[in-house]
């Protein structure tokens, strides 16, 4: 809601201003203007399948995947079709993903519907993801192509598609991108607000990418490159493999790497357990994400790099994320959408009689870990969605509700990502109201009672009042006239009494 966005506003930016390039060069651009997002220094990436495997990363040179190929501007926006896959929420208060059909022809539409429909599935079911599903929309869109597949130059195999993906990008098999601009901008023209594309593409073949649109195939493993490269795009997300990627810009600005010189305080401090040898020995973990430490070799390099884990998904796709990892995606998503959808009254303004103010409400995003706390004047009076004031509030001050994740998936919330808050201002009174000096017209509780009513629980037209300076001026314009008319008739009076005595 627009009153939580603004709430928000100060604390995204401090959040966002922080966040810099990591394997995606453009990443930002997409939240600000997606068909920015394709340009020529966009990175194309894939991590590792598993432990130890080969990493794939380059720099492309080009906006197209292909130069030659792709090199012809977009005349028109292809047909399409829509479709809702799993709904949270407004677009205004959600993160908006979108699935991209491409190899898909007419004929082969249901595949696709399903294919997204299991990606979702997969996608929110996992991790971080699932715990803030109740934040996320997720969207299917269907372009047909005149052939199934993608183009595998090695074999010499290429088809007409939509999206124009290939395969063994840069002589790299497994490395599947497609044509950012016109992706980009066919999603553009379906939902103008969309947050983020993915493609995924009619191919049996394991292979994908990263980058502005993260590119999955339709093999099961490659939902595990969704997963990772959304972390990217979403929280800033350094890779914690050390294969060497020549060019790379230096430092260490991603939440979950940190150099040689950044070890003390770690960024993920909030995680150490008291005791843990920082820089960390491998033969200290006791499992695959025990215990948060500092282990050496991440971010490309082997030496003088540390990661917070042994193991992360941002090291192997066979893993789920480390706890620093799945806080900053936690924080990521809250930094995009709003908990706090609406609010009763919808004014911020309410006079009331003592003991007969309206109850209060708010109502919030389904995410289970969310808390709402009450308070009157700075000190804390009830929890829940809805506040009964009763006599817990009298004469003039503000009621507040705060929205908290109470998430365990976060221990460090520095910009105050996972709180939200609506206040109103209450006169109890019309004496406090009138003395408190608003000079705008002010809510009444409706019937002096307050509430919504039954036919219209969400937003019933307040009644209004005259403003106390109205007030006050119409009162003292009474005082007036029956002032100068007590004159008058003293001054008849006096007239009378002067005849008669002559």
């Amino acid at each position: 809601m627009k009153h939580a966005a603004r709430m928000k506003h100060a604390a995204r930016m401090k959040h966002a201003a922080r966040m810099t390039g990591c394997c995606v060069a453009a990443t930002l651009l997409v939240w600000a203007w997606p068909a920015l997002a394709a340009g020529p220094s966009d990175a194309v990436h894939l991590p590792p399948r598993t432990n130890g495997a080969p990493a794939i990363h380059t720099w492309r040179n080009a906006p197209h995947a292909v130069p030659g190929r792709f090199a012809d501007p977009v005349q028109a926006i292809p047909a399409y079709e829509l479709h809702a896959i799993h709904t949270a929420g407004a677009h205004t208060a959600c993160l908006d993903l979108v699935f991209v059909a491409d190899g898909f022809t007419a004929l082969e539409k249901e595949a696709f519907w399903a294919a997204a429909a299991a990606d979702s599935e997969a996608l929110l079911s996992f991790g971080p993801y699932a715990a803030s599903q109740g934040l996320i929309n997720t969207h299917a869109l269907f372009v047909a192509s005149a052939q199934s597949g993608a183009d595998h130059p090695s074999t010499g195999h290429y088809v007409d598609t939509a999206f124009n993906t290939t395969f063994d990008y840069n002589g790299f098999e497994r490395l599947a991108v497609a044509d950012n601009t016109k992706v980009l901008q066919a999603v553009g023209a379906a939902m103008p607000d969309f947050d983020l594309a993915v493609v995924l593409v009619n191919d049996p073949q394991y292979g994908g990418s990263g980058g502005p649109v993260p590119v999955a195939s339709l093999d099961a493993d490659s939902v595990s490159i969704l997963r990772h490269e959304l972390a990217h795009n979403i929280a800033d997300l350094a890779d914690e493999y050390t294969s060497p990627y020549p060019g790379y810009p230096a430092g260490d600005p991603e939440p979950n790497v940190a150099s040689a010189q950044h070890l003390d305080p770690l960024k993920w401090q909030a995680w150490i357990t008291m005791g843990t040898a920082i820089p960390t020995d491998d033969a200290a973990a006791t499992g695959p994400q025990l215990p948060i430490g500092a282990y050496e070799g991440a971010r490309y390099q082997d030496k003088g790099m540390f990661r917070p884990a042994p193991m992360c998904l941002m090291r192997s796709l066979d893993q789920p994320f480390c706890p620093v990892c799945a806080q900053a995606v936690t924080l990521g998503i809250a930094a995009r959408t709003e908990t706090l959808r609406s609010r009763l009254p919808a004014s911020d303004c309410v006079v009331c009689k003592p003991g007969a103010c309206p109850a209060f409400s708010v109502t919030t995003a389904d995410v289970p870990t969310l808390q709402v706390r009450w308070s009157w004047n700075g000190s804390q009076v009830a929890t829940g969605t809805t506040f009964l004031p009763g006599d817990k509030i009298a004469g003039d001050g503000t009621l507040t509700a705060d929205v908290r994740d109470l998430t365990t998936l976060v221990r460090s919330d520095p910009d105050s990502l996972l709180v939200e808050s609506v206040s109103w201002t209450i006169h109890v009174g019309c004496a406090a109201a009138c003395g408190a000096g608003c000079d705008a017209d002010v809510a009444v509780a409706a019937d002096d009672a307050g509430g919504a009513t039954d036919e219209d629980p969400q937003l019933a037209p307040p009644k209004r009042k005259p403003s106390c300076t109205a007030a006050r001026a119409a009162t003292a314009d009474g005082r007036d006239a029956a002032a100068v008319a007590g004159l008058i008739l003293l001054a008849l009076a006096a007239v009378a009494t002067f005849k008669r005595s002559t």
